[in-house]
């Protein structure tokens, strides 16, 4: 698994203005996002857009096991055997 921490890589928002290019090849090659920072403080995450679209992934996915286990609580959930009956009926 990926290392999820953002302060590792910190970059000020001036440097990031007279040189993204070099902060976005950054990011692709290495994987690893950077915090933009402004008058010191963290302001901004550059991020790659494969890493951006697996973040978005994994939390859909999560989001979709917390929808699955508030239907499970509320009584809203069919037998494995069920399942396989309306799956097979399909076919």
């Amino acid at each position: 698994m990926n290392d999820l921490s953002i302060t590792k890589h910190k970059s000020p928002l001036s440097k990031f203005q007279t040189d993204a290019t070099s902060l976005i090849q950054f990011v692709r090659q290495s994987k690893r996002s950077i915090v933009i920072t402004q008058n010191g403080e963290d302001a901004a995450v550059l991020l790659g857009v494969d890493q951006y679209e697996a973040i978005i992934k994994e939390l859909e996915l999560l989001r979709d096991i917390d929808e699955g286990i508030e239907q499970y609580h509320k009584g809203n959930y069919i037998s494995h055997e069920d399942a396989k009956k309306q799956i097979v009926s399909r076919m």
